[in-house]
């Protein structure tokens, strides 16, 4: 995996992740700054380095070795990493979440509120109070954010599972006609989400 200057890459530690730009590469160390910097990084930190690709991103394990801050970006030497894992774009990719979500009928005459408790791809999973009969059409409003994504999201969906649960009802929802740029939205919160829950645990865990 070639790391190259003016790339657009991603830095992640245990509590954060960061939009970053490739400064200048050498042997063994990478020179880079950070957009939105929010807390404090020191010398001797385990970060890891995400670069995108067009269906995968690609992971390695890095240090940081010296740190230059400003008023909202910092800037890092990092080490350079020795080897990437690469982790595939799958739109089959789940991560749990609570957030909350507006639905209601094809034309919204009527809004409810849930939870949303998963979300893919191809669709999330809904807790409710309310009973939904299935193959019924739902207009979805809900909000997606992190540090890689902020973003209103209003979109249909098709109920395609339905089971009770203790605290009501919970719907295996199909999104349906999305736009592309929605697709793509999705895709990168569910992404960075998955990266930074299981491949900085694994990475961390086995320095």
């Amino acid at each position: 995996m070639n790391i190259e200057v003016n790339q657009a890459i991603r830095v992640i530690n245990e509590d954060n992740d960061y939009n970053a730009c490739v400064d200048s590469v050498l042997e063994n160390e990478i020179a880079i700054t950070l957009f939105d910097f929010r807390e404090e990084i020191e010398p001797g930190n385990n970060i890891i380095i995400e670069v995108p690709g067009s269906n995968a991103a690609y992971l390695g394990q890095s240090m940081v070795l010296k740190v230059l801050f400003g008023n909202k970006n910092c800037s890092l030497v990092i080490s350079k990493p020795q080897s990437f894992n690469r982790v595939q774009r799958r739109e089959s990719t789940r991560v749990k979440m609570t957030n909350n979500i507006d639905y209601g009928g094809e034309n919204l005459e009527k809004v409810y509120q849930g939870k949303i408790l998963d979300i893919s791809g191809k669709g999330l999973r809904l807790s409710s109070a309310i009973e939904l009969r299935i193959d019924s059409i739902l207009n979805l409003i809900f909000h997606l954010k992190n540090n890689s994504i902020d973003q209103k999201l209003a979109v249909k969906a098709k109920v395609v599972r339905h089971f009770k649960s203790i605290s009501g009802f919970q719907y295996g929802l199909l999104f349906i006609d999305l736009e592309a740029s929605e697709k793509e939205i999705i895709a990168k919160f569910v992404m960075s989400e998955s990266v930074k829950k299981r491949a900085l645990s694994s990475f961390l865990a086995h320095p």
